[in-house]
């Protein structure tokens, strides 16, 4: 059966995306062209401005994958911890490996990009947002989460993004610690 032009573009921009995180986490944001990825992704030059009006628009749309894929992970195997390990101890150790995992760094690299390249940093601006207020669900919902009041939940939730986002690192894009999630500031 013929795959549809939605169908065929999908897998275009799914192979983009693939290929960009797979250089990125190996060749780093500065040796991560249109033409490395597009070859890596099996596509003509072109392909990548077929589907992103510019570059930064496809980084960020790399970020978005990226964290989609991490958030995705990090929820499915905090599903599949067993009823008799401590929760926490579980979370934690899950939290540790998908911070050590090639994705977070591909994370890493496109936010220490980001702060010295305004174009990018701009682009990169509200899918950090969205990444940060998704892992603060994420953590609302941990087992155990319910038992911190609301006013003590916020100052406690940013350490779990600068574990996944690598903070530190990325100083002058994130967002300010020590405030509310819709608080939260570029």
């Amino acid at each position: 059966m013929a795959r549809s032009q939605r169908q065929r573009r999908d897998e275009t921009v799914a192979r983009l995306l693939d290929a960009s995180i797979a250089t990125i986490a190996e060749a780093g944001y500065a040796r991560a062209s249109a033409a490395a990825i597009s070859k890596r992704a099996k596509v003509s030059d072109g392909a990548l401005f077929r589907h992103f009006a510019t570059m930064g628009d496809f980084m960020a749309a790399t970020a978005n994958e990226v964290s989609r894929r991490q958030l995705e992970l990090f929820t499915k195997q905090v599903a599949e911890i067993p009823a008799e390990r401590p929760p926490l101890e579980a979370v934690l150790t899950i939290l540790r490996d998908i911070t050590r995992n090639s994705a977070n760094a591909v994370l890493y690299e496109l936010m220490v990009a980001a702060r010295t390249d305004e174009k990018l940093r701009a682009t990169l601006r509200s899918v950090l947002e969205q990444y940060r207020s998704k892992i603060y669900d994420v953590a609302r919902a941990l087992p155990g989460a319910d038992s911190f009041p609301e006013d003590i939940f916020p100052p406690w939730w940013p350490w779990s993004p600068t574990h996944l986002t690598g903070r530190p690192s990325c100083r002058r894009c994130c967002l300010n610690p020590t405030s509310k999630p819709s608080g939260y500031r570029f």
